[in-house]
């Protein structure tokens, strides 16, 4: 990797809400090569990021000649966070589908100064409270809570009101503009102004902060209907060109639409036919790709060049793999400069000693972990102060165990009887096969179904949206109303 450059070196090219087609990822690759690299990074914020290296190539040029919407050194553009990839393959707020992520981001006219994130809560792969404008979906249809974060280490601001899908862009824009007249503004007259431009929707509601147990997201899945998706990531992050290149061209022959990048530094290709499946098991094949890494691997932040946090989460992994450490439900960030963190565990580095010149100093790390391990809750608690490197492999054992301990002692709350009695039952149909209930509170939108369709009104044709069997094959059960999560 390029460690010897900084992060304002790279060219970045931004990819609104991680959406991109593989014709406009092509053109990215073709940017590459041009600059004289035969990869490209992801960023943490769902951006793709390469050097220049090529000294007679001007980037500006790059961006020019391929109509890519880039910035390189200003670094005061940003790149919107959507999950727009977990659309499809995670738990969803029932009424957020992909389009949802698309018409929302087709509004935005302008490259936000701010970084914002437009997120579904049901999903665990993108985290909520990354950016300093957080959309997040409410259980109200096409209504979005908002929050401010302020800054880090401070629990976000929840605004008072909810945002209609479509006042987001114009709305995102009006808060950039008025902050930047105004830096001095609370959120509380920030909300207020904002509420007097755009008439706001009062929130009934309150937010619930979803818990930290992420989804595996590597390899080949099994999505509703007749389609697969797939998982790739590099633990160097650093995807060669002639795959990526080869990849976009067999999602045109394979008619997939659409390639997902995750805040993880991976990406994921979703409605993939089975009938076409073959064909990208043969391509994973040619170019050796591994689709089975370690899942110790799968969920660390770390600066996109940065050599020595690289190096520190190998030497991390290794010994967590050799001495059979479960990690399972955590997330771990290796921060060596300013960065928005998004994990369960903070891996620190101190600040150089002003006797560093004087003496032979080794570098130490501060350890701590987020309220309740939780990654969107941004209260830190400190765990270990001035942990050498050698020494970071115990501490952060000890550390997972005291995650798993706190989850046995979480109080479980048996109903009582009064409790029981008022459960509210409803009437469902489940797949006799594989167990897929179909719920007419929530319909099916995969296969175009809406919500409040009665079983009855189901056309005879209707088949399972998992395993594809007959209407016929679905019985009638009672269950408690709140007692499963559809995805």
């Amino acid at each position: 990797m390029d460690y010897g450059k900084e992060k304002s070196d790279l060219l970045r090219v931004f990819t609104n809400g991680g959406s991109i087609s593989p014709n406009h990822l092509k053109k990215i690759l073709g940017a590459a090569r041009k600059a004289g690299v035969n990869y490209i990074h992801f960023g943490s914020r769902q951006d793709i990021l390469f050097p220049v290296l090529k000294k007679n190539v001007k980037p500006e040029n790059i961006g020019q000649e391929t109509a890519l919407n880039f910035e390189l050194h200003e670094q005061q553009k940003q790149n919107i966070v959507s999950s727009y990839v977990s659309s499809g393959i995670t738990s969803a707020t029932p009424w957020v589908h992909s389009d949802t992520y698309h018409y929302i981001l087709e509004d935005f006219n302008h490259q936000p100064g701010l970084k914002i994130n437009v997120v579904d809560p049901a999903q665990k792969l993108v985290p909520l409270f990354t950016g300093d404008l957080n959309f997040i979906a409410s259980p109200i249809d096409n209504y979005w809570f908002l929050y401010l974060c302020c800054l880090e280490g401070k629990e976000p601001v929840a605004c008072p009101f909810l945002v209609f899908s479509s006042q987001i862009a114009e709305l995102s824009l009006f808060m950039e503009e008025t902050l930047q007249l105004n830096p001095a503004l609370t959120p509380k007259e920030l909300f207020r102004m904002a509420d007097k431009h755009f008439d706001l929707k009062e929130s009934k509601d309150q937010l619930k902060v979803p818990e930290n147990l992420f989804p595996y997201y590597e390899g080949f899945h099994k999505m509703s209907g007749n389609q697969h998706w797939l998982g790739l990531y590099w633990r160097n992050n650093q995807y060669d060109l002639p795959f990526m290149e080869a990849m976009c061209d067999l999602c045109a022959e394979t008619n997939v639409g659409k390639i997902g990048i995750t805040p993880w530094k991976s990406f994921i290709v979703k409605g993939i036919p089975d009938s076409q499946l073959i064909k990208w098991e043969k391509l994973l094949g040619k170019f050796g790709i591994n689709t089975r890494h370690s899942s110790l691997e799968l969920y660390w932040h770390t600066p996109v060049i940065d050599g020595e946090a690289m190096e520190l989460k190998r030497f991390l992994v290794r010994t967590f793999d050799q001495n059979d450490i479960n990690t399972s439900g955590l997330s771990f960030t290796i921060k060596t400069m300013p960065m928005v963190t998004f994990s369960s565990i903070i891996i620190e580095k101190n600040s150089p000693s002003k006797f560093e010149g004087d003496y032979d100093l080794f570098e130490s790390y501060n350890i701590y972990h987020t309220k309740k391990f939780n990654p969107n809750l941004q209260e830190k608690i400190t765990y270990a102060k001035n942990v050498l490197r050698e020494d970071m492999p115990a501490v952060l054992i000890q550390l997972s165990r005291h995650y798993y301990d706190q989850l046995e002692m979480e109080p479980v709350k048996a109903p009582d009887k009064k409790e029981k009695a008022d459960e509210q039952k409803v009437t469902v149909h489940q797949c006799k096969d594989c167990f897929t209930i179909y719920d007419s509170r929530f319909g099916d939108m995969e296969k175009g179904i809406e919500t409040g369709t009665t079983f009855e009104q189901l056309p005879a044709a209707y088949t399972c949206s998992l395993c594809e069997s007959p209407k016929e094959n679905f019985q009638e059960i009672t269950v408690p109303a709140d007692s499963y999560q559809l995805s």
